[in-house]
């Protein structure tokens, strides 16, 4: 189990309130946090001079709010990744290791690494994700088919082989509780004597 220490718990808290900050500010154009979050998602998030060069530039149009979710998503990937390994894997302490998990992230964003691995990721993984969708689909009405339609010969197979393992498993246990149940009684044989 992970440590909880008070710097990594500080860092969480830091991350979390830049996040509602920047949606605020935004996503949602809340009044107090409109300008502060628009330089977070900037300076911090984004990397990039306005959320419409890289509206429209790289992202395939999409909304402002979806683009500062999709951006904020990206980043705390990259974020939580690092800080997982540098955690883990590194001769940092644990908090530590997410302040510089957390710089990396930064960098990140402003070398334009997020986005630019924002539209990578989504053209590579896009089609796996419907060829899995649209699997599970098939396989779904498959299982429907062969469940309702005869394989009642194959389950009365299944349900006797299971009866059968837990039988053998049952006459093993019981094996190994007569030979401690043996150890024992000598054991307490030898002791009287």
């Amino acid at each position: 189990m992970a440590e909880h220490s008070p710097l990594k718990i500080l860092v969480g808290i830091v991350v979390g309130v830049l996040m509602l900050v920047t949606l605020l500010g935004v996503a949602f154009e809340v009044n107090p946090f409109e300008t502060i979050g628009e330089n977070i998602m900037q300076y911090v998030f984004l990397g990039t001079s306005t959320l419409d060069d890289v509206q429209t530039s790289s992202t395939g149009g999409l909304a402002q709010p979806a683009l500062v979710l999709v951006a904020l998503m990206v980043w705390l990937i990259i974020f939580v990744a690092f800080g997982d390994i540098l955690e883990n894997f590194s001769a940092f302490s644990v908090g530590i290791g997410w302040i510089v998990a957390f710089a990396i992230a930064v960098i990140a964003a402003n070398t334009k690494l997020s986005i630019s691995m924002l539209v990578w990721i989504t053209s590579a993984f896009a089609w796996a994700g419907t060829v899995a969708v649209y699997a599970a689909l098939f396989a779904a009405f498959i299982a429907f088919f062969a469940v309702n339609w005869g394989i009642s010969s194959l389950s009365n197979w299944l349900v006797t082989r299971n009866n059968m393992i837990k039988a053998n498993t049952g006459k093993s246990r019981a094996t190994a509780g007569l030979r401690v149940l043996t150890a024992v009684g000598r054991t307490s044989a030898e002791e009287g004597s």
